[in-house]
């Protein structure tokens, strides 16, 4: 039975968030560090490797927009565009959740919580 190298698509994709010209350096940075610290933290490859797919049109989106620089007017933006692209409850979660654990990873989680419930 075959089974799918979930660590070959998290190194895969964090090459396409590098070279790709649509998200700013800066947040290219944070999702490497990010990805770096959750590897460390345990977090298994097949949940991180979904998460940096996520990440990675999240970070589209926000285009020249640091993330660490967006303010809460920002990530309402964020989340009501996530709402105008997906209607289904689980997607919309799952995308929630992971902006919710790359803004507690970055020490900004308790600013924008509320935000993205």
């Amino acid at each position: 039975m075959p089974t799918d190298d979930f660590e070959k698509r998290v190194d895969d994709t964090l090459l396409i968030i590098q070279e790709s010209d649509s998200i700013h350096p800066r947040n290219k940075q944070l999702i490497a560090d990010y990805k770096r610290d959750k590897i460390l933290d345990g977090l298994k490859h097949s949940t991180l490797s979904e998460n940096l797919s996520r990440l990675k049109l999240v970070a589209e989106h926000v285009g020249d927009r640091p993330f660490d620089e967006m303010d809460k007017s920002d990530v309402e933006n964020l989340v009501e565009w996530l709402h105008s692209e997906y209607d289904n409850q689980n997607t919309l979660y799952t995308y929630k959740s992971v902006v919710k654990s790359l803004w507690r990873w970055m020490g900004r989680g308790e600013e924008y919580f509320e935000t993205v419930e």
